[in-house]
């Protein structure tokens, strides 16, 4: 930022007598360094800054709170307009003295300059505060805005709540608890096994773990937090994840959605616009299906600002459509913004943390109502969930043969979590989870130092139907045995020995996996062909008696 000597270089001499006089420096500095010495003493500046009228207080309070500058067009739309005076216009009409907008307050006081500045875009012009009298002025109010008091939007029609979709909070924690399992044992964050309803930019949920102390900055597993969270009461658990995502200023919701790219150094304030959220939903009748898209145009129509540094400014962050690289700016923006944003909070983090309950019209379609869960009158009031909001988690794991282990909703999360550390994720259904022991996930867990003998007993006395063979088989792989693998592949039955010989002497013996018999060998499936043909280019007739073709 420019300092205030940059900011008054920029000026004729006539234009810093104007400052002097509006700041009440008798005789007038007409020297630019004894201006600037005068300017930047902090009494002075208090002084003068308290001597603002309302209106021009606010416009520096706003430029101050978007870090000290603003697109110079959203200013002087907003707080202008500023005459373009010359030096005689100016003599003249003396604008120190009789401003016409809060913008020529500030300009003729040298609280605001104007230039151009460096952006993902290209040069943009501001206006901006002298970063050197910056740093003396008050620091500014909260911003204050009319307040929505009474309920957004409208209630559903029974067609759009045909298909309700309760919220399932222990579900919620028991994904999570997976997902934590799999970051645990060093795999990638890209790849979490989230199941499609509570799919999300693993960042958002890396960052909601950070707040809840489950992971450092390089999302990695803190072992006691874990612990601690894994073991403590699931609404004590599900309460701690609620707060985390309402007041962690690290949980960018907005950066969260995957339809938007951001570029620049804009800064939103993510706990500011969720406070907004959660002011919505209390002024709603409990217990009612709530329309979704009536809501998000109704905060379209009446706070469609609350998440901007300013009521009219949606120009000044650099957000593009991830599709075509298109920026997203202006009101016209909103729904691929902040509506977008409005729909990902009520769809997302509020009914997997157990605030609202979804409803589709369709089976398949998207969500089209919603409405405030039980708990949600104790979440909002900042208590948490009774302790009978959630079913008890004394569910037991179930053995189902082949390797394969069903792991109800109900089971406790650290059973939950031992066994994502063991067995490779499968998918969910209302019955629970489903994973599946595998030498590559047995290996796995024998690499972050689990023990074989521990797993196996382990297994043992939290399975229900655990079988001994099952305990031998898990021990085998753990003493580096390999496990039995079927796979698909040709058995091709030779006239000869001569042949195989001969086979095993062209270069279609790449596709021949493993020799049976004297004439029996096991065929790639992708070979067939080449080596059906070289047998005949060999001498030997070579049928195939599959009705596929090759």
């Amino acid at each position: 930022m420019l300092t205030l000597r940059a900011r008054l270089q920029a000026e004729d001499r006539t234009f810093w007598r104007l400052v002097s006089e509006a700041w009440g420096l008798e005789p007038p500095r007409l020297n630019l360094d004894d201006l600037t010495a005068a300017l930047l003493d902090a009494d002075r500046v208090y002084a003068l800054w308290q001597s603002l009228p309302g209106e021009a207080q606010a416009a520096l309070a706003a430029l101050q709170r978007q870090g000290g500058k603003m697109l110079w067009a959203v200013f002087v739309r907003r707080y202008g307009p500023l005459r373009d005076l010359s030096p005689a216009q100016q003599e003249e009409l003396a604008p120190h003295r009789h401003p016409q907008s809060p913008a020529e307050w500030l300009w003729y006081r040298a609280l605001v300059g104007r230039a151009f500045f460096e952006t993902p875009q290209g040069l943009l012009e501001y206006a901006y505060v002298p970063s050197d009298l910056a740093l003396l002025l008050p620091l500014p109010p909260a911003p204050t805005s009319k307040v929505q008091t009474t309920a957004l939007g409208r209630p559903a029609a029974a067609s759009r709540a045909a298909h309700p979709q309760p919220a399932r909070p222990l579900r919620t924690l028991q994904v999570w608890t997976r997902a934590l399992a799999w970051v645990r044992d060093g795999r990638a964050w890209q790849a979490l096994p989230l199941p499609r309803a509570w799919a999300v930019a693993p960042r958002w949920l890396q960052s909601l773990w950070a707040a809840l102390g489950l992971v450092d900055r390089g999302g990695r597993v803190q072992g006691s937090a874990a612990r601690a969270w894994l073991t403590a009461p699931a609404p004590q658990a599900w309460f701690a994840a609620y707060r985390a995502w309402r007041d962690a200023p690290q949980v960018n919701d907005l950066r969260a959605l995957p339809h938007l790219r951001f570029e620049g150094p804009w800064q939103n304030d993510p706990v500011a616009a969720r406070q907004r959220l959660l002011a919505w939903l209390r002024a709603l009748p409990p217990g009612q299906w709530w329309d979704l898209d009536a809501f998000v145009a109704a905060v379209r129509e009446h706070e469609p600002h609350f998440q901007r540094p300013a009521p009219d400014d949606f120009d000044s962050w650099y957000i593009r459509r991830a599709s075509d690289g298109a920026y997203l700016r202006g009101l016209e923006a909103w729904d691929e913004v902040d509506g977008a944003l409005v729909r990902f909070w009520l769809t997302g983090p509020a009914h997997w943390l157990g605030l609202l309950d979804l409803a589709r019209a369709e089976p398949e379609g998207a969500a089209t109502a919603f409405r405030l869960t039980p708990a949600a009158e104790a979440l909002l009031a900042d208590r948490p969930p009774r302790e009978d909001a959630l079913p008890a988690e004394d569910a037991r794991p179930r053995w189902q043969g082949r390797g394969k282990l069903q792991v109800p909703w109900t089971t406790p999360r650290a059973d939950h979590y031992h066994i994502a550390r063991l067995a490779e994720p499968g998918p969910g259904d209302d019955a629970g989870l489903t994973y599946r022991l595998t030498g590559a996930s047995l290996r796995a867990a024998r690499a972050q130092g689990l023990r074989g003998a521990q797993v196996a007993r382990w297994l043992a006395a939290h399975v229900d139907d655990w079988p001994p063979a099952a305990t031998q088989a898990v021990t085998r792989v753990f003493h580096g045995a390999r496990a039995a693998r079927l796979r698909r592949a040709w058995v091709l039955h030779l006239p000869s020995a001569e042949a195989l010989a001969a086979l095993r002497r062209s270069p279609a013996r790449v596709y021949i996996v493993e020799v049976l018999a004297p004439t029996v060998v096991v065929v790639r499936p992708e070979g067939r062909t080449v080596v059906l043909d070289t047998l005949w280019d060999l001498g030997y007739l070579a049928e195939d008696p599959s009705p596929t073709d090759a």
